[in-house]
């Protein structure tokens, strides 16, 4: 690694582990005096913490430090301070999360090549920090589709009789491609909270065409739940009230720069 790039990150390093060593330590005292007795329990997984976050802030400096080296010599340039300080504060906080580090790790290398800079966002730092794991897999998901639209409805479940739909045995947003990512209730969660952070957008009014929704219905999640109803009345229909997810612009360039 050249010189630039090892004071770069043993900055990174250094101004890192000095914002979260006094904290660990305040804590730890104040823990020690107020709750002596508890001393041991509370102040092991305080100094565990401590001990992890300087071990994975140096993955976190080499992983900087061989991005940097693969930027042309010419387009290396120092990390605007809007994206440094930030970086090093969320680290505090996701550092335990490998897929939420190498959000920060790609961010910041790209705030370090002057052919990258003008397409990151101060803002981006604070996505990474109120994303998580699942948040990051759905997110590189949607980053290798062809498209930037993609199929998701609202299922849910009703009488035939008539009435509202059954409460609380959906979740609000579904998608069938996605379940193997993870439990459908958290996966539109994710989806509302990407959608919150105007990453992607949630459209009821523009949907595709029918065929895109036909195993909605027969998808193993949908059709465990419609037993289990059908077991209590068996008066139950499935309805499909189909939607879209588009990833906004700005969500795009989220997605080139972090994921």
């Amino acid at each position: 690694m050249c010189d630039t790039g090892k004071e770069i990150a043993k900055e990174i390093v250094k101004q890192g582990y000095s914002d979260i060593s006094p904290a660990v330590k305040e804590t730890a005292g104040t823990v020690a005096t107020v709750v002596g007795f508890f001393n041991d329990v509370a102040l092991y997984p305080l100094q565990k913490a401590r001990i992890n976050f300087q071990y994975k802030l140096k993955d976190f400096e080499r992983e900087v430090g061989e991005r940097y080296n693969n930027i042309p010599e010419g387009n290396r340039i120092d990390p605007p301070i809007s994206i440094l300080g930030p970086t090093i504060e969320g680290l505090k906080y996701t550092i335990d999360e490998k897929e939420l580090r190498d959000m920060f790790v790609k961010l910041l290398s790209s705030s370090m090549d002057s052919n990258t800079v003008s397409k990151t966002h101060p803002a981006f730092v604070e996505i990474i920090k109120q994303l998580n794991k699942l948040d990051a897999e759905i997110l590189r998901f949607l980053n290798i589709l062809p498209i930037d639209r993609y199929p998701i409805a609202n299922v849910n479940f009703r009488y035939k009789s008539g009435g509202g739909n059954i409460i609380g045995v959906m979740p609000k947003l579904y998608s069938a491609d996605l379940c193997d990512l993870g439990e459908p209730f958290a996966i539109s969660s994710t989806l509302e909270n990407l959608n919150r952070l105007g990453i992607v957008s949630v459209d009821f009014t523009s949907w595709f065409e029918n065929k895109k929704y036909e195993n909605y219905k027969t998808s193993p999640f949908v059709l465990n739940k419609y037993k289990q109803l059908q077991c209590e009345e068996n008066n139950i229909i499935i309805n499909v009230t189909p939607a879209s997810l588009a990833i906004t612009d700005f969500g795009r360039q989220f997605l080139n720069i972090c994921v």
